[in-house]
């Protein structure tokens, strides 16, 4: 594991729901270390620092507004991103969550994109930046254009915003592209922006080196196909397989 990856507390008493969203969370690149109640987030606070912490409201020996309590009453833990996570919508309890600092709510079934949200603004709450899109790690082939050069490359993640290609000899910084890939046996073909490059640094083997493409002048038609295809790569298993409703990919409304 990356020690740059981000890490995630996840306590919910249903182990359902735990398992379900570990994988999701695990799948957009984040660590998830899992907990049962209350007690064991503040045991596990002990000796782990994790990035955000989720909880569900209502588990046993401690419940998710005790345990919110606990951490934001801590000098060391209080500015810890903490989201609070419950199967029923309530004003009143979303109201005490809030008062406490809870840095966002979510109504099960998870929706998948209002969880990618609530994590990368909690994230961006202690941070410099924050991941605008949903994305994947995707491992493929792909062509670039670039005047009349075309070159191979091969995209080590996706979203609806851009790529990042491995490469040894990237192109300038600034270059305007065409890129090529096919995605649900679909091809498409998207017009970019060489962003920034990335240098494998000494001691980190875990990067690779490559460029950043930015995607520029995306129709919505391929927008929409782009946000599908991440999503259903995401959580369309999960959805699947789920004998209960825990998770979601269409967007819900917020509350």
């Amino acid at each position: 594991m990356d020690e740059n990856t981000k890490k995630i507390i996840v306590a919910d008493d249903h182990e359902t729901s735990v398992m379900y969203i570990s994988i999701l969370l695990k799948r957009m690149g984040y660590q998830v270390i899992a907990a049962g109640n209350g007690r064991e987030v503040l045991s596990l606070l002990e000796s782990v620092s994790p990035d955000v912490v989720i909880l569900d409201g209502h588990m046993p020996f401690m419940n998710g507004l005790e345990t919110l309590k606990a951490i934001k009453d801590d000098p060391k833990l209080k500015h810890l991103p903490v989201v609070m996570a419950t199967a029923h919508y309530n004003e009143k309890s979303h109201e005490e969550y809030r008062a406490e600092g809870c840095a966002g709510y979510l109504t099960k079934p998870v929706d998948l994109m209002k969880l990618s949200r609530i994590i990368e603004e909690s994230l961006a709450s202690v941070a410099r930046s924050q991941r605008r899109n949903l994305r994947i790690a995707l491992d493929q082939k792909v062509q670039v254009h670039a005047g009349a050069e075309t070159r191979d490359f091969y995209a080590l993640t996706l979203s609806e915003g851009g790529t990042y290609l491995r490469a040894r000899d990237p192109l300038p910084v600034g270059t305007e592209i065409e890129i090529s890939m096919t995605l649900s046996e679909q091809s498409l073909r998207l017009k970019g922006l060489v962003i920034y490059h990335k240098a494998r640094l000494p001691g980190v083997f875990k990067m690779e080196p490559g460029m950043a493409i930015e995607f520029r002048e995306v129709t919505a038609q391929s927008a929409a196909f782009l946000k599908g295809v991440i999503a259903d790569r995401l959580a369309g298993d999960l959805i699947e397989e789920q004998d209960e409703e825990v998770l979601t990919i269409e967007g819900q409304a917020d509350h």
